[in-house]
C-alpha cells in the first residue's frame, strides 16, 4: 500500500512539474518580447483605434505605397530587362546602388508591409494584400533574385575607413547603399517565418550579418570604448539593420544574447557627450555630424532611431543607462529651442539650405523618450502636445503621408498610435519657450520672446563656414555663417517661409544680418569641392551670453574664409547684436576688404519675400506699394520691412532699398527661379578699410515703432562704446549694460567694467543697494592653439576636448561676491579696483553677484 501510495504522489508530483514546466517554457524571453513588440510598432498593435481619422490617413497611406509597388511589379515582371522590380546581371555597387535602394525600398518593404499589414474592414480599411499568396510569392522571388546577382555575403556596400578601424575606432559612409539598406533588412525581419519555411532564413541573415558587421561584436576594439559618441550616419541607418539582424535570429542561436548586449552597449556609447568635432551629442546637446552642426538632417535622424530603439530596449535587461536617456532626451528637447515649430536656422541645415522642417518628421522621438524612466518625462510630453499640430499645411506633407523607409523608417502604424496616446492624455501644452540660448558647438544664438525666434549664427576657427557637395548641393553658402541673424515671426502659424524667407529668387549675398561682398553668383559658385567649403576661420571669438530671459548678446569677429578662385580676397568685420525684450541693436566696426575685383561690400538689415510688389512696406512714414529702388546718402532713415518689423538707421554714408522681382539659381546652381523681395543693405564701398554701422530694430513694431525709434532711441539705449576695442550698450529701462570685449587690456569707456585681460562677452545689471548681477562667457573652447583645416580633424583632434580658459576682469570700486561661486573669485582689490577671475570652459555663462562696499 505504501508503494502504491509513493508511486501515486510521484505520478502527480510528475505532472505538476510538466505543467509548470510547460508554463515556463510558454512565456516568451526578453528578445521574443522585444521583437513582438517592435513589430507592433511597425504594424500597430492589436488595440490601435482604426476610428481616428489619423490612423486612418497613414493605413491608407501606407496602402498606397503597397499598391504602387505591386501593380509596377505585375507590370514589369514578364518584361524583358527589367528596370527597377528585379535585378537582370550581377550587381554592381557603386553603379546599381540607386537601383538597389530603389528596389528594397518600393518594393521589397512595401510589399511586405501589404503582406503582414492586417485589415480593419469594420473601418473601411481593406488591404486585398495581406496574406495574399501571390504577394508572398514576389517577395521570395525579390530575395532569391537579390542573392543570384550578388546580394550575398562579401557584397562591398562601401563602408569606410574599416582597414583602420581597429586602430581609430572611426567608420564612414559615402551617399549609396550602405547607408539604405533598412528596407532589406525590416523585410528580412517582417518575412523570417517565411523564410524560415522556405529554408531561405539563414541565407539572408547571414547577408544581414555581414552589412552590419562593423556595429557588431566582431569589430570590438578597445578604442571604442575610449572614445564617447558614434558616428551619426551608424546610429540613423546601420544600428536599425543591425538591430533586425537580432530580432531575426533564431530563438535558440547561442549568440543572440551576446549580440543584443553588444548592441545595447554600442547604444549607450553612442548616446555619451561627445568632445572635439565627434558625433553625435555634444556638450550643448547639439547634433553632430561632418564636424559640425548639423540640425536639419543626420542628427535629428539619429536621435529618433537612437529613441525607438530605447524605447523597444526599455523594462529589459538591455536596457539603456539612466545618462544615455537624459543625454538622448536633452538634445532632443533642444531641437524644439532653435527651430520655430518645424524649422530650423538654414545656418544649421548644413547643405541642405531649403530642407529647414525635418523637425516635424522626428516630433515622436519626443513620445518614445517620454515612455523611458526620467526627470523629463513631462516636459517631453509637453513639449510634443505643443508642438502636434495637425493644422499646419507641412503635417500632411512632411508627416502624415511620409512613410517611406529609406535611410532610416518612421512611418508606421505604431508611430502615429503612440502619438496619439500622448496627444490624447491629461496633459497641457507647454507655453511658447522664452530666453535665449547660445550653442558653442553650433556658432548658434536663439533669443524667443512670445511666439517668436531670433537666431543668429557665425563661422570661427571651431565652427566651419558651410558644406556643400560634389553634387551641386549648397552652391552658394559661402556667406551663410557671416554673422547673420534671422526673424522668425511670420505667418499663421508661423513659418519661416512665412516670415519671408522664400527661396524662388533668395539673393544669396543678401543674407540678413550679415557682412558680405555682393559678387555675382557664378563667382560666388563652388568650384572646386575639396578645400573649398568647411573652412574655419582664424579667430574663435564667436560667442553668446544672456544675463536673464530677456537680456542678451551675441558677437562675432568675421572673418570670411578665403575660398578657392573666387573673386573673395580678404573681408572681415567685428559685428555684434545685442537683444533687449523686443528690440535688437545691431552694431559692427573694423569692416575691412581688398578689392574683391571690384565687388562692393554690404552688410544687409533684410531680405523679404513678398506675395507681390503691392504688398505694403513703410519709409519715413510713406507707404511703398510697387517695385522701386532708393539710395541714401548721410541721412537717417526708418522703414518697416514685409512682415511689419520696425527699423531704423542712423546716418550712413550709403543705404540701398529694393522693392523688385529677383532672378536667382537654385541652391544646386542649375535652375533660375524668381520672387518679389523687399530688400535694405548699408553699403561700405568697394574696399572699405574702417567702415562701422549701427541700425535698430523692434520686432513687429510697425511703423509707429520705425517712427518712435527714429526719435526716440537715445532714450532707451546708450551706445557707450563702438570701436575696434568694445561694443558696449545700456538699455536703461532695464539698466543693463552688454559688453562684447574685443580686444584684451583696453580701457574701457564704461562707469563699471574697466578693463579685460581676454576677449569675452559679459552682461551687468544693476539693482538696488550698491549690488550687481554679472555674467561672462569666454568664447574660446580651448582645444587647439592654432586654426585647422576640415582634413587635419583626425583620431585624437576629433575629440579634443575642452580647456579651462580663465578670464580676469577689473571692476571700477571695491566689490565682494554675494554668494561663494565655484567658477569665480577676487584675486585682487587696490586702488579702488577689483579683479575677478572666472575659470570659464566650453563657452558656458558664469554668472554671480557682487555687494560694493
Amino acid at each position: 500500500m505504501k508503494t502504491i501510495i509513493t508511486i501515486f504522489f510521484s505520478l502527480v508530483l510528475t505532472l505538476l512539474q510538466g505543467k509548470a514546466s510547460s508554463h515556463v517554457d510558454n512565456i516568451p524571453d526578453e528578445i521574443t518580447t522585444i521583437a513582438q513588440n517592435y513589430r507592433r510598432w511597425i504594424l500597430g498593435s492589436d488595440t490601435i483605434d482604426y476610428s481616428n481619422p489619423l490612423v486612418q490617413a497613414r493605413y491608407k497611406e501606407i496602402m498606397k505605397s503597397v499598391q504602387t509597388a505591386h501593380q509596377l511589379y505585375e507590370r514589369d515582371k514578364n518584361k524583358d530587362g527589367i528596370s527597377d522590380a528585379l535585378l537582370t546581371q550581377t550587381l554592381s555597387i557603386p553603379h546599381d546602388k540607386r537601383k538597389i535602394s530603389n528596389l528594397f525600398s518600393k518594393f521589397l518593404f512595401p510589399l511586405s508591409l501589404g503582406y503582414h499589414l492586417a485589415p480593419a474592414k469594420e473601418h473601411g480599411l481593406s488591404n486585398p494584400y495581406y496574406h495574399n499568396e501571390e504577394v508572398q510569392q514576389h517577395i521570395l522571388d525579390i530575395f532569391n533574385n537579390l542573392n543570384k546577382h550578388g546580394w550575398t555575403v562579401g557584397v562591398d556596400i562601401g563602408v569606410l575607413h574599416m582597414d583602420k578601424y581597429p586602430q581609430t575606432g572611426y567608420i564612414g559612409y559615402y551617399s549609396g547603399i550602405s547607408l539604405r539598406c533598412l528596407g532589406y533588412a525590416l523585410s528580412v525581419f517582417l518575412n523570417k517565418d517565411i523564410l524560415k519555411n522556405e529554408g531561405l532564413l539563414n541565407r539572408e541573415l547571414a547577408t544581414l550579418n555581414f552589412i552590419s558587421k562593423e556595429v557588431g561584436p566582431e569589430f570590438d576594439t578597445p578604442i571604442l570604448w575610449q572614445q564617447k559618441g558614434f558616428n551619426t550616419d551608424a546610429v540613423r541607418s546601420m544600428f536599425n539593420v543591425r538591430w533586425c539582424y537580432i530580432l531575426s535570429m533564431p530563438d535558440n542561436d547561442a549568440d543572440k544574447k551576446k549580440e543584443l548586449a553588444y548592441f545595447s552597449r554600442m547604444l549607450n556609447k553612442s548616446l555619451q557627450i561627445a568632445d572635439g568635432w565627434a558625433d553625435m551629442i555634444k556638450p550643448d546637446f547639439m547634433g553632430y555630424h561632418h564636424k559640425g552642426a548639423y540640425l536639419t538632417a543626420y542628427a535629428p535622424f539619429g536621435y529618433h532611431v537612437a529613441a525607438i530603439l530605447a524605447s523597444h530596449l526599455d523594462g529589459s535587461s538591455y536596457k539603456l543607462s539612466q545618462q544615455a536617456i537624459d543625454n538622448l532626451s536633452q538634445a532632443v528637447l533642444h531641437t524644439r529651442i532653435y527651430c520655430h515649430m518645424y524649422d530650423a536656422p538654414r545656418s544649421v541645415a548644413g547643405r541642405f539650405p531649403d530642407k529647414l522642417g525635418s523637425s516635424i518628421k522626428n516630433l515622436p522621438a519626443f513620445v518614445y523618450l517620454s515612455q523611458l524612466e526620467s526627470s523629463y518625462q513631462h516636459e517631453l510630453k509637453a513639449a510634443f502636445k505643443r508642438l502636434w499640430n495637425p493644422n499646419f499645411k507641412v503635417f500632411k506633407k512632411d508627416f502624415m503621408t511620409n512613410i517611406s523607409c529609406g535611410i532610416s523608417y518612421t512611418g508606421s502604424m505604431g508611430e502615429i498610435e503612440q502619438s496619439l496616446r500622448v496627444v490624447q492624455s491629461n496633459i497641457e501644452p507647454e507655453e511658447h519657450p522664452n530666453g535665449f540660448w547660445y550653442y558653442p558647438y553650433g556658432g548658434l544664438g536663439i533669443y524667443r520672446q512670445n511666439d517668436w525666434l531670433v537666431s543668429f549664427s557665425g563661422c570661427s576657427k571651431y565652427i566651419w563656414d558651410y558644406e556643400s557637395s560634389k553634387s551641386g548641393e549648397n552652391q552658394f553658402g559661402r556667406f551663410s555663417r557671416a554673422g547673420v541673424l534671422r526673424i522668425i515671426a511670420g505667418g499663421e502659424p508661423i513659418s519661416a517661409e512665412a516670415s519671408g524667407y522664400t527661396s524662388e529668387g533668395w539673393d544669396w549675398c543678401k543674407l540678413p544680418g550679415a557682412t558680405t561682398v555682393d559678387m555675382p553668383f557664378e563667382h560666388m559658385k563652388q568650384k572646386k569641392y575639396n578645400g573649398s567649403h568647411r573652412l574655419f576661420t582664424n579667430e574663435s571669438f564667436l560667442g553668446g551670453l544672456h544675463l536673464d530671459t530677456n537680456n542678451a548678446i551675441t558677437s562675432i569677429k568675421y572673418e570670411a574664409p578665403v575660398e578657392y578662385d573666387t573673386p573673395l580676397k580678404k573681408l572681415s568685420a567685428n559685428k555684434s547684436f545685442f537683444f533687449f525684450d523686443d528690440y535688437i541693436v545691431a552694431l559692427g566696426t573694423n569692416i575691412q576688404s581688398e578689392s574683391n575685383e571690384g565687388y562692393p561690400v554690404q552688410t544687409t538689415l533684410f531680405q523679404n519675400g513678398m506675395q507681390s510688389l503691392n504688398q505694403e512696406t513703410y519709409l519715413n512714414g510713406q507707404t511703398l506699394t510697387k517695385g522701386i529702388i532708393k539710395e541714401f546718402h548721410n541721412e537717417s532713415i526708418y522703414l518697416t520691412d514685409a512682415q511689419g518689423h520696425a527699423y531704423f538707421v542712423p546716418e550712413t554714408t550709403h543705404l540701398i532699398i529694393e522693392r523688385k522681382k529677383q532672378n536667382a539659381p537654385n541652391d544646386d546652381g542649375k535652375h533660375k527661379k524668381s520672387g518679389n523681395f523687399i530688400s535694405v543693405r548699408i553699403m561700405h564701398g568697394h574696399a572699405p578699410t574702417n567702415e562701422s554701422y549701427q541700425y535698430f530694430i523692434k520686432i513687429r513694431g510697425g511703423q509707429e515703432a520705425a517712427k518712435d525709434l527714429s526719435k526716440n532711441h537715445q532714450n532707451y539705449f546708450n551706445i557707450i562704446q563702438q570701436d575696434e576695442s568694445a561694443h558696449i550698450v545700456r538699455y536703461t529701462k532695464e539698466n543693463v549694460s552688454a559688453y562684447a570685449v574685443l580686444k584684451a587690456n583696453t580701457i574701457l569707456k564704461d562707469d563699471v567694467l574697466l578693463t579685460s585681460n581676454r576677449p569675452c562677452l559679459a552682461m551687468i545689471k544693476k539693482l538696488h543697494n550698491n549690488t550687481i548681477e554679472l555674467a561672462i562667457q569666454n568664447p574660446e573652447l580651448g582645444k587647439i592653439e592654432h586654426p585647422t583645416t576640415f582634413n587635419e580633424i583626425k583620431e585624437q583632434l576629433a575629440h579634443a576636448p575642452s580647456t579651462v580658459q580663465t578670464v580676469e576682469i577689473t571692476l571700477k570700486g571695491i566689490w565682494q561676491l554675494s554668494a561663494a561661486s565655484k567658477d569665480a573669485s577676487i584675486v585682487r582689490q587696490e586702488n579702488k579696483e577689483t579683479t575677478i577671475r572666472f575659470s570659464c570652459f566650453d563657452g558656458k555663462r558664469i554668472k554671480i553677484g557682487l555687494v560694493k562696499n
